[in-house]
């Protein structure tokens, strides 16, 4: 077990564990957000050799961190985990390529919403602690 806590870097020119999981996650952001929205990405083919090679387990803080920390921080490292099945997911769909994308359309990722008729509006939202 490394003397170096996880969240302080050990050389100056490398970033702590936490500054690399917020990279990763502000990248992951960014693709799943134009999928979500749009159905694609900008630049499709940089965006699918981004995600191939950030494999966040080959990176030396993140992967210092998830196996010399033992059982400490297990929420952190589920966040590791889920952040990198995130990536494999985006990863996957801009693989299907433009012919999947099309058939199925950016439907398939926006979330459901209650449809409600414009002759009947939705009640108003009132607050919990509300006296009437």
């Amino acid at each position: 077990m490394s003397m170096t806590p996880c969240w302080v870097a050990e050389d100056e020119d490398e970033f702590t564990v936490l500054e690399e999981l917020g990279l990763a996650t502000a990248d992951l952001r960014g693709y799943a957000g134009q999928v979500q929205v749009r159905g694609w990405v900008e630049d499709e083919a940089g965006a699918i050799a981004r995600l191939q090679q950030l494999r966040l387990l080959g990176v030396p803080a993140i992967a210092r961190f998830y196996f010399e920390e033992g059982d400490r921080y297990p929420l952190l490292k589920a966040y590791v985990l889920r952040l990198d099945y995130l990536r494999l997911l985006v990863l996957e769909f801009l693989q299907m390529g433009a012919g999947a994308q099309s058939a199925w359309g950016p439907l398939c990722w926006q979330p459901l919403r209650a449809s409600r008729s414009p002759e009947k509006p939705a009640p108003p939202q009132r607050h919990m602690m509300t006296r009437y």
